[in-house]
């Protein structure tokens, strides 16, 4: 019977499935039971049961078996090894050991690491991300002796070895780890990872600085103090002498070997006997080591050595050992007479030191501060070292925060973070890159250019980056205005060109024109010549300013009011919206200038005035002699001539705001308003200004939106 193959646990559980099954109810097609073995082992079996059917009858059942043991067995097997692997990493995270595992390529990527790696300030998901990698938590120092010594571990073969250095960590603290690293190869030899367990024991490397320390110290006071320090093994007759006592003795560890009868030799001959009875006492605790001898020197020299010395004894009260030092005291008086000059130099010397290094240090504190442009100083794994006040203001961070951290903490843009780091990821001299900061206004933002340079040490090794932060905003905009001056350029010339070429065909195809419309036409043709001809000119003017040549003036005496009357009356023949109010003095203007190139400025400035009155009204024309650039007359003495003659143009027009005024005298700047756009290349006012200046004169613009505009220049009569 089948019962007596299942195991009686699960016997119930089957025979309901076989019942359900004959009856037609669902039941599940597969199961997993206990069985038994005619020998009574239990196993594991799989059963995927289907009814059979007669004539649409549910006669039987069709079981198929399988032996699941095995599959079982490992299940069992895996949910115990993820039980303990459970246990294991509780036990490694809750342990002061970090445990690493990496690749074995550039920079050592992290593969794995133990939850407890935030004891050093880091996250797992830090490394796991690619961001951090383990070469860069390393401190610079420690990173060649590092490499130096993983590469010999591997030329000898080792798969198992210590190393002690630093790490930064992610707060920026050096804290010393002691690593155990085992080393993991392919199925071809090569090394593909490292395992490293790391222990932080910057408590032990302090407390053996600390000793190191107090011994340099103790030899330096010995030495200081003419001290020497020495011990005898009474066993091995060995004696171990410090640095001092050779000194006093004038011997050479190198070509003196201590022992008990060899420092007999060097005691005087009359205190030798003395000695060794003083020596026998204090073995035999008769009574302490503390006295005074003298001692010959090689070359002859006699010096007094006052010695004392305590004797250790083992537990059956024979005598092993004898610690003892050892005081020159011939030197004693010469000592105490030199040591106040000596203390006296030495601190003069550390009070020159450190006025220099402050001086130093205040100069560069000066420079970094002075210079406008952001300044970033890393290492080569991108750790912030420097930056100045210009570049915290420009990322919006302090030095104080970020340093010896990643640049990635310095920068909240993320955008601007990434192309920073790839920039200097690259580790190049010259590369560049534009982007933008937000200024006060959000429609005009700041165009910055960020230029690297590699930091190289005296052997020609990187040893870091320098990153300049400069604001080209200004390039910018000119380059800006240059492209609209093209563009304004071009169409300004074509307007012109397109009529004297178009009434040109029309003389040239038509015979029926009457000699009034021939006139006519070569009138619109001689117009638009001038034009052409004004534009060509104030290319020509600003072409010879942009190249250093300035302009080449033809100075003579000439009343500069018959030449504000000339202008007037050629402006007056080409509008009949507006009026002109002309205000001269009665005397003569004589003044010594260039004429024509006068009345360029003139021109220029009284277009400007009729074509920013686009409505009309009155043009007003004021001059006058004067004292000084900006005031007005004051009483001469006999004889003596006005320096100086001012002249002022004034109109009704659409007024300037103070902006806008700002940028009057700029190269291919164009006044725009929300009412109209006003031709012209933007160059007339840059001209005048420079023709007032080579005159020795000044010029300047004043006015209100909606209120007029004033243009108003000096120059010398003479």
């Amino acid at each position: 019977h089948f019962s007596r193959l299942i195991h009686p646990d699960d016997l119930a559980m089957t025979e309901e499935n076989l019942r359900k099954s004959l009856a037609g109810e669902e039941v599940p097609r597969n199961y997993e039971v206990r069985a038994l073995t005619r020998a009574g082992k239990e196993i594991y079996v799989d059963i995927s049961a289907s009814t059979i059917g007669l004539k649409g009858d549910v006669v039987g059942v069709l079981c198929i078996v399988r032996d699941i043991s095995e599959r079982k067995q490992a299940e069992e097997r895996l949910r115990e090894v993820s039980r303990r692997r459970k246990e294991l990493e509780e036990i490694v995270n809750n342990s002061p050991a970090v445990v690493f595992l990496w690749r074995a390529a550039e920079g050592w990527p992290v593969e794995f690491v133990s939850d407890n790696v935030r004891q050093f300030g880091y996250r797992p998901e830090d490394f796991y991300s690619g961001r951090i990698v383990f070469a860069s938590i390393i401190h610079p120092d420690d990173l060649e002796r590092k490499n130096a010594e993983l590469a010999r571990y591997h030329r000898d073969g080792c798969d198992e070895f210590i190393q002690e250095y630093r790490i930064i960590t992610g707060g920026g603290e050096v804290r010393w780890l002691d690593d155990r690293t085992f080393v993991k190869r392919d199925e071809n030899g090569v090394i593909t990872h490292h395992q490293g367990i790391v222990l932080d024991i910057t408590k032990r490397k302090q407390a053996e600085d600390e000793l190191r320390r107090s011994k340099a110290s103790l030899a330096e006071a010995q030495r200081i103090a003419h001290l020497g320090s020495w011990s005898w093994n009474i066993e091995t007759d060995e004696m171990t002498w410090s640095g001092e006592i050779y000194r006093i003795f004038g011997l050479s560890p190198e070509t003196f070997y201590a022992t008990y009868d060899a420092f007999l030799d060097i005691v005087h001959p009359d205190d030798r006997e003395m000695v060794k009875r003083s020596i026998s006492d204090a073995l035999y605790g008769k009574k302490p080591y503390n006295f005074e001898h003298r001692i010959v020197r090689p070359g002859g020299e006699v010096r007094v050595v006052n010695e004392r010395a305590e004797v250790t004894f083992d537990e059956t009260g024979r005598p092993v050992k004898m610690i003892g030092t050892a005081h020159d005291v011939t030197e004693l008086s010469e000592y105490r007479e030199n040591l106040e000059k000596m203390v006296e130099e030495r601190t003069m010397e550390l009070n020159r030191a450190l006025e220099d290094t402050e001086r130093e240090r205040e100069r560069t504190d000066g420079i970094l501060k002075s210079v406008a442009d952001g300044l970033i100083v890393t290492d080569i794994y991108n750790r912030i070292i420097l930056m100045n006040r210009a570049a915290e203001d420009l990322l919006d961070v302090r030095f104080s925060e970020v340093i010896n951290r990643p640049i990635e903490f310095a920068i909240e843009d993320k955008t601007l973070r990434q192309r920073i780091k790839t920039t200097l990821d690259k580790k190049e001299s010259g590369y560049q890159f534009d982007f933008e900061l937000q200024g006060d206004r959000r429609a005009h933002p700041r165009i910055m250019r960020a230029r690297t340079s590699v930091i190289e040490d005296k052997s020609g090794r990187q040893t870091g980056i320098v990153m300049v932060i400069h604001d080209v905003t200004y390039e910018r905009e000119v380059d800006r205005m240059k492209t609209e001056f093209i563009s304004t350029a071009a169409h300004e010339l074509r307007t012109p060109l397109t009529s004297i070429q178009g009434f040109s065909e029309i003389l040239l195809t038509r015979d029926d024109m009457t000699e009034e419309e021939k006139k006519e036409c070569l009138s619109y043709i001689n117009k638009q010549s001038v034009n052409l001809a004004a534009i060509v000119n104030d290319l020509l003017d600003i072409s010879r300013i942009e190249s250093g040549k300035g302009f080449s003036l033809n100075k003579a005496p000439c009343d500069i009011a018959d030449i504000i009357r000339d202008s007037v009356r050629f402006f007056r023949a080409l509008t009949n919206k507006h009026e002109f109010d002309i205000s001269l003095p009665e005397e003569p203007l004589e003044v010594l200038l260039d004429g024509e190139k006068m009345r360029q400025v003139l021109e220029n400035i009284l277009s400007n005035a009729i074509k920013y009155s686009p409505e009309g009204g009155t043009i007003s024309i004021t001059a006058e002699l004067v004292t000084e650039a900006g005031a007005g007359n004051h009483d001469l003495t006999e004889g003596e001539k006005y320096p100086a003659v001012r002249i002022s143009v004034a109109d009704q027009g659409i007024g300037m705001s103070s902006e806008q005024i700002e940028k009057m005298f700029d190269k291919f700047y164009r006044v725009y308003t929300s009412k109209t756009d006003f031709q012209g290349t933007g160059l007339g006012m840059n001209i005048v200004k420079h023709l007032v200046e080579a005159h020795g004169g000044n010029v300047w613009v004043e006015g209100e939106l909606e209120k007029g505009t004033v243009v108003t220049f000096v120059i010398p009569t003479a």
